[in-house]
Protein backbone atom coordinates (compact mmCIF):
# COMPACT_ATOMS: atom_id res chain seq x y z
CA UNK A 1 0.00 0.00 0.00
CA UNK A 2 1.37 3.53 -0.85
CA UNK A 3 0.06 6.09 1.73
CA UNK A 4 2.17 9.84 1.58
CA UNK A 5 1.35 12.25 4.03
CA UNK A 6 2.11 15.47 4.65
CA UNK A 7 1.13 18.63 6.05
CA UNK A 8 -0.53 20.96 4.67
CA UNK A 9 -34.91 22.60 -2.31
CA UNK A 10 -37.34 21.50 -3.49
CA UNK A 11 -39.80 24.20 -3.79
CA UNK A 12 -41.50 25.22 -6.64
CA UNK A 13 -39.57 28.05 -8.52
CA UNK A 14 -43.13 29.95 -9.77
CA UNK A 15 -44.31 29.76 -6.17
CA UNK A 16 -41.18 31.20 -5.34
CA UNK A 17 -41.90 34.13 -7.88
CA UNK A 18 -45.29 34.70 -8.01
CA UNK A 19 -45.32 37.07 -5.11
CA UNK A 20 -44.38 38.19 -1.58
CA UNK A 21 -43.47 35.56 1.23
CA UNK A 22 -44.08 36.73 4.77
CA UNK A 23 -43.93 33.96 7.29
CA UNK A 24 -43.38 33.57 11.06
CA UNK A 25 -40.53 32.50 12.40
CA UNK A 26 -40.48 29.05 12.59
CA UNK A 27 -40.94 27.06 15.54
CA UNK A 28 -38.90 23.94 16.89
CA UNK A 29 -39.64 21.55 15.14
CA UNK A 30 -38.48 17.43 16.89
CA UNK A 31 -39.46 14.06 16.05
CA UNK A 32 -38.47 13.07 19.63
CA UNK A 33 -40.52 13.96 23.10
CA UNK A 34 -38.91 17.00 24.33
CA UNK A 35 -38.34 17.85 28.10
CA UNK A 36 -39.07 21.31 29.05
CA UNK A 37 -37.21 24.31 28.02
CA UNK A 38 -34.04 25.06 30.42
CA UNK A 39 -31.81 27.79 30.30
CA UNK A 40 -27.74 27.73 30.60
CA UNK A 41 -24.54 25.63 30.05
CA UNK A 42 -21.83 25.93 27.13
CA UNK A 43 -22.63 23.71 24.08
CA UNK A 44 -19.36 21.71 23.10
CA UNK A 45 -19.65 20.79 19.40
CA UNK A 46 -17.65 19.18 16.60
CA UNK A 47 -17.09 19.69 12.99
CA UNK A 48 -14.45 17.98 11.11
CA UNK A 49 -12.76 20.43 9.50
CA UNK A 50 -11.50 24.28 10.65
CA UNK A 51 -13.08 27.27 8.53
CA UNK A 52 -10.66 28.97 6.09
CA UNK A 53 -12.44 32.06 7.43
CA UNK A 54 -14.70 33.66 9.39
CA UNK A 55 -16.22 35.92 6.96
CA UNK A 56 -18.84 33.40 4.88
CA UNK A 57 -17.55 35.30 1.50
CA UNK A 58 -14.27 33.96 1.88
CA UNK A 59 -15.25 30.21 3.06
CA UNK A 60 -14.41 27.61 0.27
CA UNK A 61 -16.55 24.74 2.08
CA UNK A 62 -19.95 25.97 0.78
CA UNK A 63 -21.55 24.12 3.58
CA UNK A 64 -19.10 22.97 6.10
CA UNK A 65 -18.85 26.34 7.43
CA UNK A 66 -22.21 27.03 7.90
CA UNK A 67 -21.85 24.74 11.00
CA UNK A 68 -20.49 27.36 12.83
CA UNK A 69 -21.32 30.74 10.76
CA UNK A 70 -25.16 29.23 11.49
CA UNK A 71 -24.33 30.47 15.06
CA UNK A 72 -22.42 34.08 14.63
CA UNK A 73 -24.37 35.40 11.55
CA UNK A 74 -28.00 35.80 10.11
CA UNK A 75 -28.49 35.47 6.52
CA UNK A 76 -31.60 37.23 5.04
CA UNK A 77 -33.06 34.13 3.90
CA UNK A 78 -32.75 30.47 5.55
CA UNK A 79 -32.85 27.14 3.13
CA UNK A 80 -34.92 25.24 5.72
CA UNK A 81 -34.81 21.53 6.18
CA UNK A 82 -37.19 20.61 3.76
CA UNK A 83 -35.60 22.62 0.90
CA UNK A 84 -37.86 25.79 1.35
CA UNK A 85 -37.20 29.48 2.32
CA UNK A 86 -37.90 31.26 5.32
CA UNK A 87 -37.47 34.24 6.76
CA UNK A 88 -34.41 35.24 8.67
CA UNK A 89 -33.15 38.63 8.44
CA UNK A 90 -35.71 39.59 5.79
CA UNK A 91 -39.37 39.35 6.75
CA UNK A 92 -40.54 38.70 3.07
CA UNK A 93 -39.77 39.40 -0.42
CA UNK A 94 -41.19 39.94 -3.85
CA UNK A 95 -40.15 40.12 -7.28
CA UNK A 96 -41.81 42.54 -9.77
CA UNK A 97 -40.85 43.86 -13.25
CA UNK A 98 -40.76 40.39 -14.73
CA UNK A 99 -39.04 38.67 -12.06
CA UNK A 100 -36.07 40.75 -12.35
CA UNK A 101 -36.84 43.15 -9.83
CA UNK A 102 -36.22 41.49 -5.97
CA UNK A 103 -37.35 43.44 -2.91
CA UNK A 104 -36.52 42.98 0.60
CA UNK A 105 -38.47 43.55 3.47
CA UNK A 106 -35.95 43.61 6.35
CA UNK A 107 -36.69 42.99 10.08
CA UNK A 108 -37.08 45.81 12.67
CA UNK A 109 -35.42 46.01 16.04
CA UNK A 110 -32.24 44.03 15.19
CA UNK A 111 -28.70 44.87 16.18
CA UNK A 112 -25.18 43.48 15.54
CA UNK A 113 -22.94 42.21 17.88
CA UNK A 114 -21.08 45.35 18.23
CA UNK A 115 -24.33 47.50 18.49
CA UNK A 116 -24.43 48.82 15.17
CA UNK A 117 -28.09 49.12 14.10
CA UNK A 118 -29.21 46.66 11.20
CA UNK A 119 -30.90 47.85 8.57
CA UNK A 120 -30.69 48.37 4.54
CA UNK A 121 -28.15 50.47 4.64
CA UNK A 122 -25.87 47.83 6.65
CA UNK A 123 -27.32 45.53 3.21
CA UNK A 124 -26.31 47.80 1.23
CA UNK A 125 -22.70 47.97 2.38
CA UNK A 126 -22.30 44.07 2.76
CA UNK A 127 -23.38 43.74 -0.90
CA UNK A 128 -21.06 46.97 -1.80
CA UNK A 129 -18.08 45.63 -0.60
CA UNK A 130 -18.83 41.65 -1.51
CA UNK A 131 -18.82 43.06 -5.70
CA UNK A 132 -16.10 45.02 -5.30
CA UNK A 133 -13.74 43.46 -8.37
CA UNK A 134 -11.19 42.84 -5.83
CA UNK A 135 -13.15 40.34 -4.15
CA UNK A 136 -13.23 38.30 -7.30
CA UNK A 137 -11.05 35.22 -6.36
CA UNK A 138 -13.52 34.89 -2.70
CA UNK A 139 -15.53 31.58 -3.53
CA UNK A 140 -19.11 33.10 -3.83
CA UNK A 141 -17.64 36.16 -5.44
CA UNK A 142 -19.35 34.34 -8.39
CA UNK A 143 -22.84 34.21 -6.27
CA UNK A 144 -23.56 37.80 -7.85
CA UNK A 145 -22.80 37.44 -11.08
CA UNK A 146 -26.76 38.16 -12.05
CA UNK A 147 -26.84 41.07 -9.54
CA UNK A 148 -26.68 44.45 -11.96
CA UNK A 149 -27.27 46.95 -9.16
CA UNK A 150 -29.33 47.67 -5.72
CA UNK A 151 -30.24 50.41 -4.06
CA UNK A 152 -31.83 51.34 -0.60
CA UNK A 153 -35.60 52.32 -0.98
CA UNK A 154 -35.99 53.06 2.96
CA UNK A 155 -34.35 52.06 6.35
CA UNK A 156 -36.00 48.42 6.04
CA UNK A 157 -36.49 47.52 2.36
CA UNK A 158 -33.84 47.27 -0.16
CA UNK A 159 -34.42 46.44 -3.95
CA UNK A 160 -32.02 44.18 -5.87
CA UNK A 161 -31.63 44.97 -10.09
CA UNK A 162 -31.19 41.34 -11.85
CA UNK A 163 -29.37 41.02 -14.90
CA UNK A 164 -32.29 38.48 -16.09
CA UNK A 165 -35.04 36.47 -14.75
CA UNK A 166 -33.61 32.76 -12.86
CA UNK A 167 -35.41 30.31 -10.93
CA UNK A 168 -32.47 30.19 -8.63
CA UNK A 169 -32.71 33.85 -7.61
CA UNK A 170 -32.69 33.64 -4.15
CA UNK A 171 -30.14 31.30 -4.06
CA UNK A 172 -27.22 33.85 -2.88
CA UNK A 173 -29.43 35.16 -0.40
CA UNK A 174 -29.64 32.45 1.79
CA UNK A 175 -25.90 31.35 1.39
CA UNK A 176 -22.24 32.70 1.70
CA UNK A 177 -23.17 36.41 0.41
CA UNK A 178 -26.27 36.30 2.29
CA UNK A 179 -24.80 35.76 5.74
CA UNK A 180 -25.23 39.89 6.40
CA UNK A 181 -21.51 40.75 8.48
CA UNK A 182 -21.93 44.66 10.85
CA UNK A 183 -20.82 47.23 8.52
CA UNK A 184 -18.51 48.80 10.96
CA UNK A 185 -16.55 45.55 11.89
CA UNK A 186 -16.07 45.22 8.21
CA UNK A 187 -14.27 48.41 7.71
CA UNK A 188 -12.38 48.51 10.97
CA UNK A 189 -11.16 44.90 10.61
CA UNK A 190 -10.40 45.15 7.10
CA UNK A 191 -8.26 42.24 6.00
CA UNK A 192 -8.62 40.87 9.29
CA UNK A 193 -11.85 40.44 9.67
CA UNK A 194 -12.11 36.64 9.08
CA UNK A 195 -10.51 36.02 12.16
CA UNK A 196 -12.63 38.88 13.96
CA UNK A 197 -16.32 38.21 12.84
CA UNK A 198 -19.60 40.38 13.74
CA UNK A 199 -23.08 38.94 12.67
CA UNK A 200 -26.82 39.37 14.18
CA UNK A 201 -26.67 35.25 15.52
CA UNK A 202 -27.55 34.03 18.55
CA UNK A 203 -23.82 33.62 19.25
CA UNK A 204 -21.12 36.15 19.51
CA UNK A 205 -17.83 35.13 18.63
CA UNK A 206 -15.00 35.06 21.32
CA UNK A 207 -11.85 33.85 20.06
CA UNK A 208 -10.21 31.69 17.52
CA UNK A 209 -7.90 29.30 18.54
CA UNK A 210 -6.36 27.89 15.26
CA UNK A 211 -6.39 24.31 14.83
CA UNK A 212 -8.82 23.63 17.79
CA UNK A 213 -11.76 25.62 18.52
CA UNK A 214 -13.76 28.02 18.08
CA UNK A 215 -15.25 29.90 21.17
CA UNK A 216 -19.25 32.00 21.07
CA UNK A 217 -20.97 33.81 23.46
CA UNK A 218 -24.63 34.06 24.39
CA UNK A 219 -25.81 36.86 22.62
CA UNK A 220 -27.97 38.80 25.05
CA UNK A 221 -29.85 40.65 22.38
CA UNK A 222 -31.05 37.98 19.98
CA UNK A 223 -33.99 38.75 18.05
CA UNK A 224 -35.51 35.68 17.45
CA UNK A 225 -37.68 33.80 19.99
CA UNK A 226 -38.27 30.36 21.01
CA UNK A 227 -41.46 27.97 20.90
CA UNK A 228 -42.10 28.93 23.96
CA UNK A 229 -41.95 33.14 23.66
CA UNK A 230 -38.98 33.30 25.57
CA UNK A 231 -35.65 34.87 24.10
CA UNK A 232 -33.17 32.93 22.63
CA UNK A 233 -30.48 31.35 22.46
CA UNK A 234 -31.08 29.31 25.55
CA UNK A 235 -27.58 28.53 26.44
CA UNK A 236 -24.38 30.76 27.85
CA UNK A 237 -22.29 29.91 24.22
CA UNK A 238 -20.98 27.15 22.33
CA UNK A 239 -17.77 26.07 21.95
CA UNK A 240 -17.06 24.39 18.11
CA UNK A 241 -13.75 22.00 18.02
CA UNK A 242 -12.46 20.97 14.69
CA UNK A 243 -12.27 17.38 15.32
CA UNK A 244 -11.57 15.06 12.25
CA UNK A 245 -11.78 11.64 13.09
CA UNK A 246 -14.79 9.55 13.95
CA UNK A 247 -13.34 7.38 16.81
CA UNK A 248 -11.98 10.76 18.73
CA UNK A 249 -15.87 12.52 18.08
CA UNK A 250 -17.19 8.61 19.47
CA UNK A 251 -14.87 8.95 22.61
CA UNK A 252 -15.53 12.84 23.46
CA UNK A 253 -19.56 12.42 23.32
CA UNK A 254 -19.07 9.24 25.55
CA UNK A 255 -16.59 10.72 27.85
CA UNK A 256 -18.65 13.76 28.06
CA UNK A 257 -16.18 16.23 26.25
CA UNK A 258 -18.58 16.84 23.54
CA UNK A 259 -22.09 17.83 23.50
CA UNK A 260 -22.91 16.75 19.86
CA UNK A 261 -20.56 16.00 16.85
CA UNK A 262 -21.27 15.62 13.13
CA UNK A 263 -20.72 12.98 10.65
CA UNK A 264 -20.37 9.44 11.76
CA UNK A 265 -21.23 6.54 9.51
CA UNK A 266 -23.78 4.05 9.76
CA UNK A 267 -21.34 1.53 10.48
CA UNK A 268 -20.19 2.89 13.87
CA UNK A 269 -23.97 4.25 14.61
CA UNK A 270 -25.13 0.54 14.68
CA UNK A 271 -22.05 -0.23 17.30
CA UNK A 272 -23.28 2.50 19.26
CA UNK A 273 -26.71 1.41 19.63
CA UNK A 274 -27.83 0.80 23.19
CA UNK A 275 -25.04 2.93 24.40
CA UNK A 276 -26.93 5.35 26.64
CA UNK A 277 -23.71 8.04 27.15
CA UNK A 278 -24.65 9.11 23.52
CA UNK A 279 -27.48 9.81 21.54
CA UNK A 280 -27.79 8.90 18.02
CA UNK A 281 -29.75 11.59 16.19
CA UNK A 282 -30.72 11.27 11.86
CA UNK A 283 -29.91 15.26 10.20
CA UNK A 284 -32.18 16.12 7.25
CA UNK A 285 -32.47 13.12 4.54
CA UNK A 286 -29.82 13.05 1.98
CA UNK A 287 -26.10 12.64 2.82
CA UNK A 288 -22.75 12.80 2.13
CA UNK A 289 -21.03 12.53 -1.70
CA UNK A 290 -17.97 11.12 -2.15
CA UNK A 291 -16.31 11.51 -5.17
CA UNK A 292 -13.22 11.29 -7.62
CA UNK A 293 -12.37 14.49 -9.06
CA UNK A 294 -10.08 13.54 -12.73
CA UNK A 295 -7.68 16.39 -13.31
CA UNK A 296 -8.42 16.57 -17.28
CA UNK A 297 -5.39 19.02 -17.60
CA UNK A 298 -2.64 16.21 -16.46
CA UNK A 299 -2.01 12.81 -17.69
CA UNK A 300 -3.19 10.37 -17.55
CA UNK A 301 -6.63 11.63 -17.05
CA UNK A 302 -5.99 14.48 -19.79
CA UNK A 303 -7.40 11.34 -21.81
CA UNK A 304 -11.15 10.61 -21.72
CA UNK A 305 -10.61 6.84 -22.18
CA UNK A 306 -8.58 6.56 -19.14
CA UNK A 307 -11.13 8.32 -17.30
CA UNK A 308 -14.14 6.55 -18.20
CA UNK A 309 -11.98 3.17 -17.51
CA UNK A 310 -11.46 4.45 -13.90
CA UNK A 311 -15.49 4.80 -13.72
CA UNK A 312 -15.72 1.13 -14.91
CA UNK A 313 -13.40 0.02 -12.43
CA UNK A 314 -14.83 1.06 -9.24
CA UNK A 315 -17.51 -1.35 -7.56
CA UNK A 316 -19.83 1.46 -6.04
CA UNK A 317 -22.22 -0.80 -5.01
CA UNK A 318 -19.66 -2.19 -3.14
CA UNK A 319 -17.96 0.45 -1.53
CA UNK A 320 -21.27 2.04 -0.36
CA UNK A 321 -21.84 -1.97 1.07
CA UNK A 322 -17.72 -1.41 2.64
CA UNK A 323 -18.16 1.86 3.95
CA UNK A 324 -21.92 2.88 5.07
CA UNK A 325 -23.64 -0.75 5.17
CA UNK A 326 -25.67 0.02 2.65
CA UNK A 327 -27.59 3.11 3.82
CA UNK A 328 -27.56 5.47 0.84
CA UNK A 329 -27.91 5.45 -2.87
CA UNK A 330 -25.37 5.60 -5.52
CA UNK A 331 -26.58 9.19 -7.33
CA UNK A 332 -24.88 9.55 -11.21
CA UNK A 333 -24.59 13.06 -10.66
CA UNK A 334 -24.69 15.81 -8.34
CA UNK A 335 -28.01 15.65 -6.88
CA UNK A 336 -29.77 13.37 -4.58
CA UNK A 337 -33.03 10.86 -5.22
CA UNK A 338 -34.80 13.16 -3.39
CA UNK A 339 -34.57 16.66 -5.22
CA UNK A 340 -36.24 17.31 -8.78
CA UNK A 341 -33.48 17.78 -10.66
CA UNK A 342 -32.87 14.34 -10.25
CA UNK A 343 -33.34 11.58 -13.03
CA UNK A 344 -33.60 8.14 -13.59
CA UNK A 345 -32.08 8.26 -17.38
CA UNK A 346 -28.58 9.43 -15.86
CA UNK A 347 -26.62 7.03 -15.63
CA UNK A 348 -22.47 6.60 -14.94
CA UNK A 349 -20.90 3.26 -16.56
CA UNK A 350 -21.47 0.23 -15.31
CA UNK A 351 -18.68 -1.95 -12.75
CA UNK A 352 -16.65 -3.51 -15.66
CA UNK A 353 -13.43 -4.45 -14.99
CA UNK A 354 -12.24 -6.29 -17.31
CA UNK A 355 -13.17 -3.53 -20.36
CA UNK A 356 -11.08 -0.84 -17.88
CA UNK A 357 -7.91 -2.89 -18.05
CA UNK A 358 -8.82 -3.28 -21.88
CA UNK A 359 -9.13 0.01 -22.16
CA UNK A 360 -6.57 1.46 -20.22
CA UNK A 361 -4.05 -0.84 -22.19
CA UNK A 362 -5.38 0.65 -25.54
CA UNK A 363 -4.73 3.70 -23.74
CA UNK A 364 -1.07 2.92 -23.04
CA UNK A 365 -1.69 3.74 -19.60
CA UNK A 366 -0.83 0.23 -17.99
CA UNK A 367 1.38 0.60 -15.29
CA UNK A 368 1.27 3.88 -14.46
CA UNK A 369 1.69 5.71 -11.33
CA UNK A 370 -0.88 7.69 -10.03
CA UNK A 371 -1.43 9.67 -7.16
CA UNK A 372 -4.74 10.45 -5.50
CA UNK A 373 -5.06 13.12 -3.14
CA UNK A 374 -7.60 12.94 -0.02
CA UNK A 375 -7.63 14.80 3.16
CA UNK A 376 -6.91 13.71 6.72
CA UNK A 377 -10.43 12.73 7.59
CA UNK A 378 -12.53 9.79 7.98
CA UNK A 379 -13.74 7.27 6.42
CA UNK A 380 -11.93 8.88 3.29
CA UNK A 381 -8.61 7.16 4.15
CA UNK A 382 -10.90 4.01 4.66
CA UNK A 383 -12.73 5.36 0.74
CA UNK A 384 -9.01 5.53 -1.02
CA UNK A 385 -7.41 2.34 0.10
CA UNK A 386 -10.70 0.59 -1.59
CA UNK A 387 -9.87 2.70 -5.06
CA UNK A 388 -6.24 2.20 -4.41
CA UNK A 389 -6.91 -1.56 -4.55
CA UNK A 390 -9.68 -2.02 -7.47
CA UNK A 391 -7.50 0.27 -9.52
CA UNK A 392 -4.37 -2.04 -9.14
CA UNK A 393 -6.56 -4.65 -10.89
CA UNK A 394 -6.86 -2.77 -14.01
CA UNK A 395 -3.38 -1.40 -14.29
CA UNK A 396 -2.74 1.92 -12.32
CA UNK A 397 -0.97 2.09 -9.36
CA UNK A 398 -2.33 4.34 -6.94
CA UNK A 399 -0.31 6.43 -4.20
CA UNK A 400 -2.03 8.48 -1.56
CA UNK A 401 -1.53 11.81 -0.65
CA UNK A 402 -2.94 12.23 2.77
CA UNK A 403 -2.98 15.83 3.21
CA UNK A 404 -4.94 18.33 5.70
CA UNK A 405 -7.51 20.21 4.18
CA UNK A 406 -6.27 23.82 3.50
CA UNK A 407 -3.23 22.12 1.86
CA UNK A 408 -5.74 19.89 -0.09
CA UNK A 409 -8.29 22.96 -1.07
CA UNK A 410 -4.60 25.08 -2.13
CA UNK A 411 -3.58 21.82 -4.48
CA UNK A 412 -6.57 20.93 -6.04
CA UNK A 413 -8.16 23.74 -6.49
CA UNK A 414 -4.33 24.98 -8.02
CA UNK A 415 -4.99 22.14 -10.38
CA UNK A 416 -1.89 20.76 -9.10
CA UNK A 417 -2.93 16.95 -8.17
CA UNK A 418 -3.68 14.15 -11.04
CA UNK A 419 -7.06 13.28 -8.88
CA UNK A 420 -8.56 13.83 -6.10
CA UNK A 421 -11.35 12.45 -3.46
CA UNK A 422 -13.50 14.77 -1.83
CA UNK A 423 -17.02 14.83 -0.75
CA UNK A 424 -19.76 17.34 -0.41
CA UNK A 425 -23.49 17.24 1.23
CA UNK A 426 -26.36 16.45 -0.77
CA UNK A 427 -29.30 17.91 -1.59
CA UNK A 428 -27.97 21.33 -2.04
CA UNK A 429 -31.51 23.31 -1.40
CA UNK A 430 -31.37 24.57 -5.39
CA UNK A 431 -29.80 22.90 -8.48
CA UNK A 432 -27.81 25.93 -9.51
CA UNK A 433 -26.29 26.26 -5.84
CA UNK A 434 -23.95 23.31 -6.80
CA UNK A 435 -24.19 23.09 -10.36
CA UNK A 436 -22.31 27.06 -11.06
CA UNK A 437 -19.67 26.43 -8.04
CA UNK A 438 -18.88 22.87 -10.65
CA UNK A 439 -19.19 23.31 -14.07
CA UNK A 440 -20.58 27.40 -14.43
CA UNK A 441 -18.49 29.98 -15.88
CA UNK A 442 -15.39 30.67 -13.28
CA UNK A 443 -17.41 28.03 -11.60
CA UNK A 444 -15.10 29.10 -8.19
CA UNK A 445 -14.93 25.11 -7.13
CA UNK A 446 -13.65 23.52 -10.18
CA UNK A 447 -12.31 20.16 -8.90
CA UNK A 448 -11.26 19.23 -12.26
CA UNK A 449 -10.14 21.91 -14.36
CA UNK A 450 -12.35 21.41 -16.50
CA UNK A 451 -12.63 24.01 -19.61
CA UNK A 452 -16.42 23.05 -20.99
CA UNK A 453 -17.99 25.75 -22.87
CA UNK A 454 -20.61 23.97 -23.68
CA UNK A 455 -21.14 22.70 -20.50
CA UNK A 456 -21.39 26.17 -18.92
CA UNK A 457 -23.95 26.92 -21.26
CA UNK A 458 -25.94 24.14 -19.72
CA UNK A 459 -25.66 26.02 -16.29
CA UNK A 460 -26.65 28.84 -17.34
CA UNK A 461 -29.71 27.70 -19.13
CA UNK A 462 -30.61 25.79 -16.39
CA UNK A 463 -30.43 29.14 -14.33
CA UNK A 464 -32.31 31.22 -16.48
CA UNK A 465 -35.33 29.01 -16.90
CA UNK A 466 -37.79 29.81 -14.14
CA UNK A 467 -39.99 26.82 -13.65
CA UNK A 468 -38.60 23.70 -12.69
CA UNK A 469 -40.41 21.48 -15.89
CA UNK A 470 -38.40 23.69 -17.84
CA UNK A 471 -34.95 23.91 -15.56
CA UNK A 472 -34.63 20.06 -15.15
CA UNK A 473 -33.93 19.44 -18.91
CA UNK A 474 -31.01 21.77 -18.74
CA UNK A 475 -29.41 19.86 -15.57
CA UNK A 476 -30.13 16.42 -16.82
CA UNK A 477 -28.74 17.13 -20.25
CA UNK A 478 -26.14 18.86 -18.06
CA UNK A 479 -25.24 15.40 -16.29
CA UNK A 480 -25.36 13.41 -18.85
CA UNK A 481 -22.31 15.46 -20.46
CA UNK A 482 -20.73 14.99 -17.08
CA UNK A 483 -21.32 11.60 -17.15
CA UNK A 484 -20.21 10.89 -20.86
CA UNK A 485 -17.41 13.16 -20.53
CA UNK A 486 -16.33 11.65 -16.68
CA UNK A 487 -15.07 14.59 -15.63
CA UNK A 488 -16.10 12.57 -11.68
CA UNK A 489 -16.68 9.35 -10.66
CA UNK A 490 -19.56 9.48 -8.38
CA UNK A 491 -18.83 7.25 -6.14
CA UNK A 492 -21.53 7.01 -3.24
CA UNK A 493 -23.88 8.95 -1.21
CA UNK A 494 -23.64 7.83 1.85
CA UNK A 495 -25.93 8.41 5.18
CA UNK A 496 -24.91 9.86 7.87
CA UNK A 497 -25.75 10.49 11.87
CA UNK A 498 -25.15 12.46 14.48
CA UNK A 499 -23.86 12.11 17.97
CA UNK A 500 -24.92 14.14 21.09
CA UNK A 501 -25.04 14.13 24.58
CA UNK A 502 -28.73 12.71 25.71
CA UNK A 503 -29.45 15.83 27.77
CA UNK A 504 -29.09 17.80 24.75
CA UNK A 505 -32.19 18.66 23.09
CA UNK A 506 -33.82 21.07 20.83
CA UNK A 507 -31.47 22.18 17.84
CA UNK A 508 -32.70 22.38 14.24
CA UNK A 509 -31.09 21.75 10.80
CA UNK A 510 -31.02 23.14 7.57
CA UNK A 511 -31.77 21.12 4.41
CA UNK A 512 -27.99 20.29 4.44
CA UNK A 513 -27.64 19.06 8.04
CA UNK A 514 -25.48 21.77 9.35
CA UNK A 515 -27.38 22.57 12.85
CA UNK A 516 -28.76 25.78 14.26
CA UNK A 517 -27.95 25.79 18.05
CA UNK A 518 -29.78 28.81 18.79
CA UNK A 519 -32.72 26.17 20.22
CA UNK A 520 -30.55 23.99 21.99
CA UNK A 521 -30.86 23.69 25.56
CA UNK A 522 -29.64 20.90 27.96
CA UNK A 523 -32.26 18.99 29.75
CA UNK A 524 -32.89 19.62 33.93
Amino acid sequence: MFIKRRSALKISAGAILAATMSFAVPAIASAQEQPDVSRGGVIRASMYQQPVSLYPLEGNASIGDHFVYNQIFDPLIRTAADGSYEPALAESWEFTNDNTVLTFKLREGVVFHDGTPFNAQAVAKNFELAMRKENSADPHFKDLANIDSFEVVDDYTIQFNLKSASGAALVPFSMGVGFISSPTALEASGDDYGRHPVGTGPFKFVRWQSDEFIEMARNENYWAMGADGSALPYTDGVTMRFVSESATKIIEVQSGNLDIADEITPREARQLEGDDRVKLVDPPPGGLQSWLAFNTQKAPFDKVEVRRAVVQAIDREGLLKAIALGVGSVPPCIFSPSQWAYDDSVKQAAYDPAAAKAAIDAAGASGAEVQLSIIQRDPDSQIAQIVQAQLAQVGLKVEINVMERGAYVQSVLGSEHQFALGRWPLPFGDPDAIAQLLFGPDAALDWSNINDSVLEKMVVDGRSAIEPADRKPHYVEMCNHVTDAAYYDFLMMRGVKHLANPKLYGWTYELTGAWNLATAYFAK
